[in-house]
């Protein structure tokens, strides 16, 4: 006879809340009796900053120093608070077994209540936690849970605030797998055979004794069943762990052009009653470190292209959305990226799983500065939040395959932390304390931190001694030694420690092409900082944030995003950008940043003189204007700071601009930039053709201002209105424009460099969507979409 089949039930519960942005008492806020009626009705992910009018600075604050002036880290954005409420429904099939609510996040930090009773709090919202509901519910008569955020804490950047992540609820027998407690890992691989190590940790909380029987099934890329094993557990206690060696013959090995995934399969039973069942996606890859090759994946050398991102999604703020994050996959997989540096915080669940199937590298991250130093907490640093931060980070990155190295912190200003109790020893004893607690949970990665300042003594460029100086004192303990905009320490640091290891962790886009290529070649690689603009982090009113980036807030793609491409990709390119404000430096941090500002435009005054740079990887490339030769110009491959990069001078003619590649003398790739006609008319663009109505899935339209053979004109600036019918929303909406007072979450949105953004969520049901634009002077145009 079968057993009873009694697993987990997974509930979501992202839909139906009550919101509220105000402070309250939570005595009131929390009661099962209190009126929420007048409360706003929304669906999470939900991020309530991004939804703020700017915060403009008074007259007298915008004569400040510009990175004095109020919000002007968070995107000019009022901080505050959230109130949420839910009613539950709670199954009377659910008696006797453990009801809890897995929360994804709460920004910056927040507390839970069930029918007015407090059940556990957050104080690092960029990681999840559960809170077991079960001892006060009411099994008779209304359940809620009520959840306060607060985002007023300090932070360098745009946070976002509120239930930002999802929400379910977890139903599990009291004989359970632990909250990340399968850990698998894979210690043996040759061509032929892997070895598969599973550790299961079980939750025993029936308050007795228990024998069960773990059974684990290894699953291939396709799903078939490779290896199995079965083992006896006694449980003695409220946790036992049990570990089963399996081997998989023939593996399909995991890398960024093959991202394959085996699924292990883990069923706890009880007297041939399934107590749990879980699944756990990994990968079977090898990494090792080499200071003469820096990387090898699968024994293979892989260079890290990469970038920093940070958790928000544009106009989304930082609201995590699944279709969102492979978006932006998409975009910089193309400009040839293999990996991100989480900068600078555990990002959401999704974005592991969804980096391990897209065979995307992850430098894992768990803080930004340390206690006092931009970051602060309403708890202790060291009791509190290292411990319990450290154990929930690693338990829920150490299963992706894409993640092969972790960062306990960026930027550590040693020179302050010197002499500060426990901070002192300029850092490395906080790096080891955060070290030993992560080894705890995963012994098979490396660790390192981003060092900025990067000398001994805190020292920088201005102080003395500083050219003739040590590296800092953690890089003698990280394993890796990672440094925000200082490669060119990397040679003679490499001379004297030879055994090191060298990554970029930050590198500045003023510098693209120098830093790549004026690196030494056994450099792990590079991130370069900012590659997406991003809310927040602003230069001063009226700037919104962050614009030294490639690729704007609405995900175009500015013409330098090319250049990174050329040496980032090895397929075959050219591409030309036209300046239109060459670059101005700030100084950021002791860091010279800026970006010219670049278009394709070849719409300009008559009788000018256009400078123009073009980008290739192939050996020359020759320039035309409407069919007349303007020269040809060899890659300087030899140096660093010009290599892929020729700069010309034209004098300008309407016309065809066209940019032809050679290598050998063979034609590689052409790149052509035109002069176009008057706007005539709205083209959109939908990106997504398999919609789903899961309540989540997203559509991002992109709307251009078109001529008559339906070319984007670049200076079309008109306000465009749109509207939607049918299962789906608006959600939001951008155009790339960092200056602009429009908001993110409205219904309009005017055309910047030719172009805008609006972004809809699908709703829970199958059926007809229309979206609508409209604006002066064109007729309206629509799109029909059948949501699936």
């Amino acid at each position: 006879m079968a057993g009873h089949v009694s697993a987990r039930e997974v509930v979501d519960g992202n839909f139906g809340w009550k919101f509220h942005r105000a402070d309250g008492d939570p005595a009131v806020f929390s009661a099962t009796s209190f009126d929420d009626r007048e409360w706003r009705v929304l669906d999470l992910p939900h991020d309530y900053q991004i939804e703020q009018p700017w915060a403009e600075p008074t007259d007298e604050q915008k004569r400040r120093e510009k990175r004095q002036q109020p919000f002007v880290a968070r995107g000019f954005k009022e901080l505050g608070i959230g109130w949420y409420r839910k009613d539950l429904k709670i199954d009377p099939d659910w008696r006797g077994k453990h009801v809890l609510l897995d929360v994804g996040g709460i920004m910056y930090v927040g507390d839970v209540w069930l029918n007015g009773k407090k059940v556990g709090s957050n104080e690092y919202g960029y990681l999840g936690g559960e809170y077991d509901l079960t001892e006060h519910l009411d099994w008779g008569g209304r359940n809620v849970v009520a959840i306060r955020a607060d985002n007023t804490l300090h932070s360098r950047w745009y946070t976002g605030g509120g239930l930002y992540r999802k929400v379910d609820l977890v139903v599990k027998e009291p004989v359970s797998v632990a909250r990340h407690g399968v850990f698998v890992s894979t210690p043996e691989i040759t061509g032929r055979q892997a070895v598969v190590r599973v550790q299961v940790e079980l939750d025993n909380l029936s308050g007795k004794n228990q024998q069960v029987t773990l059974a684990i099934r290894l699953l291939s890329p396709a799903g078939k069943p490779v290896a199995k094993g079965n083992a006896g557990m006694q449980l003695k206690g409220i946790c036992a762990t049990s570990t089963m060696m399996l081997n998989v013959s023939e593996p399909q090995l995991w890398s960024t052009e093959t991202p394959d995934l085996y699924t292990a399969e883990v069923t706890v039973k009880h007297a041939g009653n399934v107590l749990d069942r879980i699944s756990e996606r990994f990968g079977i890859r090898t990494i090792e470190w080499k200071p003469e090759q820096g990387m090898l994946l699968n024994g293979k050398r892989v260079k890290f292209h990469g970038v920093n991102v940070h958790h928000s999604f544009g106009a989304l703020g930082a609201a995590n959305y699944e279709a969102a994050i492979e978006k932006r996959f998409e975009v910089l997989k193309e400009m040839g990226v293999n990996g991100i540096r989480l900068a600078h915080n555990p990002y959401a669940e999704s974005f592991y799983e969804l980096a391990d199937q897209h065979g995307i590298l992850l430098v894992d991250e768990l803080f930004d500065k340390w206690e006092g130093q931009g970051s602060n907490y309403r708890v202790d640093f060291f009791d509190t939040i290292i411990p319990w931060a450290s154990e929930e980070w690693i338990k829920q990155s150490r299963n992706h395959p894409s993640v092969i190295l972790y960062s306990l912190g960026n930027e550590i200003w040693t020179h302050q932390i010197k002499n500060r109790g426990k901070l002192k020893g300029w850092g490395v004893p906080i790096y080891n304390l955060l070290k030993e607690e992560c080894l705890k949970y995963d012994d098979t990665r490396k660790f390192t931190v981003g060092l900025y300042p990067a000398r001994e003594s805190g020292m920088g460029k201005q102080d003395e001694g500083y050219e003739k100086s040590k590296p800092a004192e953690m890089a003698f303990v990280s394993d890796i030694m990672s440094q925000n905009y200082l490669y060119q320490w990397f040679f003679s640091d490499r001379e004297t420690y030879p055994d090191w290891l060298f990554f970029q962790s930050e590198a500045t886009t003023v510098g693209m092409g120098r830093n790549y290529f004026g690196m030494p070649e056994e450099a792990i690689g590079l991130a370069y900082w900012g590659a997406i603009m991003y809310v927040g982090e602003s230069f001063g009113w009226p700037q919104k944030g962050w614009m030294n980036s490639v690729i704007d807030l609405s995900l175009e793609k500015r013409p330098q995003f090319h250049y990174i491409r050329s040496y980032y990709s090895d397929e075959p390119m050219v591409h030309i950008g036209i300046y239109e404000e060459e670059v101005k430096l700030v100084l950021w941090n002791d860091v010279e940043l800026g970006m010219a500002q670049m278009n394709e435009n070849w719409n300009r005054p008559l009788n000018s003189r256009v400078k123009m740079d073009v980008w290739t990887n192939a050996e020359e490339v020759e320039l035309f204007l409407n069919g007349r030769s303007l020269g040809t110009k060899a890659n300087l491959l030899d140096d660093p700071g010009q290599r892929n990069k020729t700069t010309w001078q034209v004098d300008y003619e309407p016309g065809v601009l066209k940019a032809v590649a050679r290598t050998k003398g063979k034609f590689v790739a052409e790149h052509v930039v035109e002069t176009v006609g008057e706007a005539v008319a709205l083209k959109l663009e939908a990106d997504n053709q398999d919609w789903t109505s899961d309540g989540f899935d997203l559509q991002h339209i992109r709307i251009s201002a078109v001529d008559n053979h339906a070319r984007t004109v670049f200076d079309a600036k008109e306000l465009v209105k749109f509207s939607v019918e049918g299962p789906a929303r608006l959600i939001g909406v951008d155009n790339g424009d960092m200056m602009t007072d429009e908001l993110h979450v409205a219904k309009e949105r005017s055309l910047h460099r030719g172009t805008a953004l609006a972004i809809l969520r699908a709703g829970r049901e199958p059926g007809r969507v229309t979206f609508t634009a409209d604006a002066e002077g064109f007729e309206p145009i629509a799109l029909t979409f059948e949501v699936k």
